[in-house]
């Protein structure tokens, strides 16, 4: 069973340098040249930089998921609330019979889609929105191409809410860093992260995102698991045969058997790991003499040993 490695998202807020942050704001100015010093200095940074915008993404996520979290309050409160005020309005406007009543609840009606469901499902959708530095440190970090990056950078690939062009950019260091991955860097992608692979691989086109595809599967290959396993098994090509796809049809089929073979190494390694007997309970096992009733010290037992439990 592989060994989680400590690099992941391993430093914490309080380990994030004011020149870190200075060489980070440089990102987003507004002046070309800062943002070229701001780059330059990352990359010199190294490990360091690394560690930091994972961590800036890492704190940027937990953000987004609590503005997330408010979104989806705010539309529970309104179908909680204006559903029910829309239904009364429109069974008022199929059954007054008083003049005007119809365009009364018609303006009703209308108040409550557009003001309550245009003003609060629309207005506050910002918060589905990725923060500006979450979008700068997950640009940044693609650009990096450490192998470290390749789970954020899936979640960033997955994303509707980021521009395509940054979607794009995602997957470009996806396809240079997948190279540089091993069967040993399994647990640099988490469950999260392994799902969006899965999604990515489901939702290519076999025709149109050959190399895109390409990358996905050698990833795959490298931390997959059984529901990745499935993904690429269940993958329907639909595109006509021509050499690519063919080449695409035989990289899938090797990734497969990559992935087979590693879980059950995995599985094997759980195996091999699992006592068999426990230690104390052979030590516990205490000889008493066949046949007699006189009582006897349990200190002056004989206690069974290895060589006598594998015989008996």
């Amino acid at each position: 069973m592989q060994t989680p490695l400590p690099t992941q998202l391993s430093i914490t807020e309080t380990e994030l340098s004011p020149e870190f942050m200075t060489t980070f704001r440089k990102l987003r100015s507004k002046r070309v040249g800062e943002r070229i010093e701001g780059e330059v200095e990352l990359q010199a940074m190294g490990p360091i930089a690394v560690d930091g915008l994972l961590t800036i993404i890492r704190q940027e996520e937990k953000k987004r998921r609590t503005r997330r979290n408010i979104y989806f309050a705010l539309a529970g409160a309104f179908c909680l609330f204006g559903l029910p005020a829309t239904a009364y309005c429109v069974f008022m406007m199929l059954t007054s019979t008083q003049a005007g009543a119809a365009g009364m609840y018609s303006g009703a009606l209308s108040g409550i889609l557009g003001g309550g469901g245009g003003g609060i499902l629309g207005g506050f959708s910002w918060l589905l929105v990725p923060t500006a530095d979450q979008v700068t440190a997950s640009s940044a970090l693609g650009r990096l191409e450490d192998k470290r990056a390749a789970g954020p950078l899936l979640t960033a690939l997955q994303s509707g809410m980021l521009e395509p062009t940054m979607r794009t950019s995602a997957g470009l260091a996806i396809l240079r860093i997948s190279h540089k991955l091993t069967e040993d860097d399994e647990m640099l992608v988490n469950a999260t992260e392994r799902e969006h692979l899965n999604q990515a691989i489901k939702g290519a086109n076999p025709t149109r995102e050959h190399d895109f595809l390409s990358a996905l599967l050698l990833l795959a290959a490298k931390v997959g698991d059984v529901r990745t396993l499935e993904v690429v098994q269940g993958v329907s090509w639909k595109a006509p045969n021509n050499e690519r796809t063919i080449r695409l049809r035989d990289t899938a089929n090797q990734t497969a058997l990559r992935i087979q073979e590693r879980i059950g190494r995995n599985r094997a390694s759980e195996t091999l790991l699992r006592p068999a007997t426990s230690a104390l309970s052979l030590s516990e096992n205490l000889l008493r003499p066949a046949g007699t009733s006189v009582p006897t010290e349990s200190s002056e037992l004989l206690r069974a040993s290895n060589s006598n439990s594998a015989s008996a």
